[in-house]
């Protein structure tokens, strides 16, 4: 009993099991829309009578836009105005504000300044009366003496540094000008 199969029944097999698979989803798919449109009713039973209010204001509505239009074209008259006058007042107050920034500002700032001058003159004055002064390009030496001895028992040179100005300047622990290089020597070692 072996029969053969002839490509005729073997096409024909295959377009059969194809057409009942389309078939099946084509009952998938209309279960789906039916599904759906279901869903739709019943959104539409839920808000049916919301929509049924809505559409019995829908007039008062159409109403209430066409006065508020007509209500804006009255008043854009006033709104022109009134967005000038704004204008108006933000050029006096930009105005007010250059005023006062060029008269009470600028001499405000040019008293303080007469002040912080008068307040340098006289604290460079008072730092000349207590501290030795020193000319650029010089040395000053600080020697430390024991209890009892004469002779220094260290010496410290300081140095300026080399860019200081060449004016005459106070000795100050404040200042940074002057190097913080010493050169300590011992009188004991050099004799």
């Amino acid at each position: 009993m072996a029969r053969t199969i002839t490509w005729g029944e073997l096409i024909t097999i295959v377009l059969f099991i194809l057409g009942a698979a389309l078939l099946f989803y084509l009952v998938l798919a209309i279960a789906n829309l039916v599904r759906l449109l279901r869903n739709a009713n019943d959104m539409v039973d839920r808000i049916k009578p919301n929509l049924e209010k809505t559409m019995a204001h829908l007039p008062e509505i159409s109403e209430n836009a066409a006065k508020i239009t007509v209500l804006l074209k009255d008043n854009m008259d006033n709104i022109t105005k009134t967005m000038a006058n704004v204008g108006k007042i933000s050029d006096s107050a930009r105005n007010a504000a250059d005023t006062i920034q060029k008269d009470f500002v600028l001499k405000a700032k040019g008293l303080l300044d007469v002040a912080d001058g008068v307040r340098r003159y006289f604290v460079k004055k008072q730092s000349a009366k207590t501290q030795p002064t020193v000319k650029s390009g010089s040395a000053v030496y600080r020697y430390t003496y024991r209890k009892g001895n004469e002779n220094p028992d260290e010496v410290v040179v300081v140095k300026p540094v080399d860019d200081a100005p060449e004016s005459e300047e106070t000795i100050s622990p404040r200042k940074t000008m002057y190097q913080s290089e010493t050169t300590t020597t011992t009188l004991k070692e050099e004799l």
